[in-house]
């Protein structure tokens, strides 16, 4: 049985799902290899839009399913931060997209335009 190569594993990922039949092969201590570029000849015949996107969520979208979708050992694997790692699983659809806080301030100036009364929490001091 040989190794798994990088190549195959973007390839069995391309479609988001692992091939077991590709992922049963037991890893070695030995670089990947990269020589055959068979795969790559294919995926530059018959290009996808966005060619080196696509590639590049496969690798992501495995290397996060490998690291049983720990955000910290996928970055650690593909040697990127965990920040670029979760910027991307975001814009995949791996993880819901973060919402932001709304500043207080702002919200004080809207119900102030709209004429409500402010918000419970800190207040200024009232003078007796």
């Amino acid at each position: 049985m040989r190794a798994l190569t990088l190549l195959d594993a973007i390839c069995c990922s391309f479609d988001t799902t692992l091939n077991p039949a590709a992922t049963s092969a037991k890893a070695t201590s030995e670089a990947p290899n990269l020589s055959d570029t068979t795969t790559l000849i294919q995926l530059f015949e018959h290009p996808p839009a966005n060619l080196y996107a696509c590639i590049e969520e496969a690798v992501i979208r495995a290397a996060y399913r490998y690291c049983h979708r720990n955000q910290l050992q996928t970055a650690r694997l593909l040697a990127i931060s965990r920040n670029v790692v979760r910027a991307r699983l975001i814009q995949y659809g791996e993880l819901p997209s973060a919402t932001l806080r709304p500043d207080p301030a702002e919200s004080r100036r809207r119900a102030d335009a709209r004429g409500e009364p402010p918000a419970s929490g800190p207040s200024e001091p009232v003078d007796r």
